[in-house]
């Protein structure tokens, strides 16, 4: 008798771990819960995040302001930054350890601005595609939403031409990665063809942004943010420098 309650005993046991494993190896409810676009663009939560990191790759090696690790011109002869989180300490600068950027790398000033910007324009453009109004976004937030977006693609072009010179534009419907190296591969535009691109963009987010701010959202560009951007656009294209004088 002994014996038969010890075989039930294991087998009840076997069962429940059986089950167990049969519970943990069941993944479908987590495929489940993956985010799709769909999903995302029916929030509003959802879509302003999006759009929000479009707009950090704003930040970070495209910051245009001064800032402890990001900023060339603020430093020279003993002026430096050696608190924390200024990529150097005072021995560094002492035995003449540093470079243009504090840390000493002057690769990723060169090169990171590059990644950075094409992956915001990525984000701004599967925004582009897929914003709508909806229950959760009025037609009025809408059209400013999507006037940002609008912005964000153009700005990220007109930094990567003022530090690079003509860049490739990319087709506004995106690129398939899983694509032939063949077919991602995209020649420079010219110069008039990036300035006439970042035009196009900045017209089509001045007829959508709002022409004032108020202070919650006094950092979203404006209608005359996107016009001034065009001017400075065509102002550098009709510099000597830039529209191929033999003269210089």
């Amino acid at each position: 008798m002994k014996k038969k309650y010890i075989l039930l005993s294991i087998i009840a046991c076997l069962s429940v771990g059986l089950q167990s494993c049969s519970d943990h190896l069941n993944v479908e409810r987590y495929f489940n819960d993956r985010q799709d676009l769909e999903r995302i663009f029916n929030s509003r939560d959802y879509t302003e995040q999006w759009l929000a990191n479009a707009y950090y790759q704003l930040l970070s090696f495209n910051l245009e302001i001064g800032h402890v690790r990001f900023t060339l011109t603020n430093y020279s002869d003993d002026m430096i930054f050696t608190e924390p989180g200024a990529g150097i300490s005072y021995s560094n600068y002492k035995f003449g350890q540093y470079g243009p950027q504090y840390g000493g790398n002057v690769h990723d000033l060169i090169y990171r601005p590059w990644d950075q910007s094409y992956e915001g324009i990525r984000q701004a453009s599967i925004f582009l595609q897929h914003v709508h109004p909806g229950d959760e976004i009025s037609e009025e937030r809408y059209r400013d939403l999507k006037g940002q977006a609008y912005f964000i693609r153009g700005y990220l072009y007109w930094l990567l031409l003022r530090k690079y010179g003509p860049i490739p534009i990319l087709p506004d419907e995106g690129i398939d990665y899983e694509s032939s190296y063949e077919n991602l591969i995209y020649p420079r535009n010219t110069y008039d063809e990036c300035v006439e691109y970042i035009s196009e963009q900045m017209l089509l987010a001045a007829g959508l942004l709002e022409s004032n701010r108020d202070s919650r959202s006094a950092s979203r560009p404006t209608k005359g943010s996107a016009l001034a951007v065009r001017a400075k656009a065509y102002l550098y294209a009709a510099s000597p420098l830039m529209n191929g004088n033999p003269e210089m």
